[in-house]
């Protein structure tokens, strides 16, 4: 897609930060970042918010202090402060990482990181060009209870244990990890979360990390490599997310940059029909992968891809995408068979108590929060509607 195309359309700031996206993996030059600031009377503000929202503003920020002369350093303030400070947070979050993966292994419990600092290294070549929240772990099933044990110890809370020591074959159902969270005062200082399986249930994806990454993935010496990461990156961004931002198709980009000629024909074909998504949208916004020839994409795949494109185009802050718009999303792109499959899913979705009526109500048979469920939502709806209206 031309950047002409996507500022007439859209805004001219949103082309400018994919501009910048595309000057760091090399699919433009200087010169054509530098004709555009020229040419175009642009709100930095704006630039800086969507770049936050797209959760790559360290990205924007590196290519743009190329021109600070033409942009002007005031322009760039709120750039660098947040970089400052995303660089501390990095910091400071690398060495409890490696910490917490010390008490594990100290404790014979087999954890590997991946996504956040462990991907950022590997593949941006920086960990503070990627941005991130939380520090993500793959785990055994068998280790929660030591885990939880462990973190407890050292200062962490978490809403999920409730639901975990009451009913742990229920939440090992409905559920793909456990979040931890650390508070200094009023804010969060560290966050974990320990994903034992690679998808929730409603998500409708059923093999596990073993089938995905081999019988070794929580192997003290295994290194993921570009394929596991276009697995596990394709399993994050576009099954849990559906690519909500410039920084998940980004990742796409990276990886196959990095990987240099990447294969994927042993990659299953559930996975590969959300990474057709991923590489749809890449090309048409960075540019890049050029398609490799073993990647067979059809005409639905493209159409699909193209309302995911006009939603990422469209964001204005950054907001996980609302679970009604994720099942239209799930249901539209599938066959009729799965859609079938998809639909019993999120009935089971809405019906199932969750994490919030088992830490709203204590009560001695999971069962029972099948009755309490409807009350529990009509009440949050009337407060929510009371708190509008007032």
């Amino acid at each position: 897609m031309e950047i002409s195309t996507i500022k007439k359309n859209y805004k001219t700031e949103i082309a400018l930060v994919i501009l910048c996206c595309r000057q760091y993996i090399q699919t433009t030059d200087n010169n054509s970042i530098q004709v555009f600031l020229q040419q175009n009377k642009i709100d930095w503000k704006f630039v800086y918010k969507l770049s936050k929202a797209h959760r790559v503003c360290p990205v924007c920020y590196k290519v743009l202090l190329i021109f600070k002369e033409i942009i002007g350093v005031e322009n760039l303030e709120e750039f660098r402060n947040y970089c400052v400070y995303f660089n501390a947070f990095d910091l400071n979050n690398k060495r409890e990482l490696n910490r917490i993966i010390g008490f594990l292994k100290k404790n014979n419990i087999a954890a590997n990181p991946f996504k956040g600092i462990d991907f950022a290294e590997s593949f941006y070549g920086d960990m503070g060009l990627r941005e991130f929240s939380d520090n993500d772990i793959i785990i055994n099933e068998k280790d929660i209870r030591s885990i939880i044990k462990i973190m407890v110890n050292e200062g962490y809370q978490s809403e999920d244990i409730r639901f975990y020591n009451k009913f742990p074959s229920q939440y090992i159902r409905d559920y793909k990890d456990l979040f931890f969270e650390k508070t200094n005062k009023s804010f969060r200082e560290f966050a974990f979360e320990f994903h034992f399986k690679t998808t929730r249930f409603f998500q409708g994806y059923a093999l596990s990390f073993s089938e995905i990454l081999g019988k070794d993935y929580l192997s003290e010496s295994r290194k993921y490599n570009a394929i596991d990461y276009l697995k596990l990156i394709t399993l994050s961004n576009g099954i849990t997310d559906f690519y909500p931002d410039l920084r998940s198709i980004l990742d796409v980009a990276v990886i196959y940059k990095k990987a240099n000629g990447i294969t994927i024909n042993t990659i299953d074909p559930f996975i590969k029909r959300y990474l057709d998504y991923g590489v749809i949208i890449s090309n048409e916004l960075l540019d890049y992968p050029i398609v490799p020839a073993d990647i067979k994409i059809d005409i639905k795949a493209i159409k699909f891809s193209g309302k995911l494109l006009e939603n990422l185009l469209n964001l204005n802050e950054g907001k996980r995408l609302p679970l009604l718009k994720y099942m239209y999303f799930n249901i539209k792109q599938t066959n009729s068979k799965y859609k079938l499959q998809q639909l019993k899913n999120y009935i089971l979705l809405i019906i199932r108590p969750n994490l919030n009526d088992i830490t709203s109500l204590n009560l001695p048979d999971y069962r029972l929060y099948y009755f309490t469920k409807p009350f529990r939502i009509l009440i949050k709806k009337f407060i929510g509607l009371f708190y509008k209206n007032n």
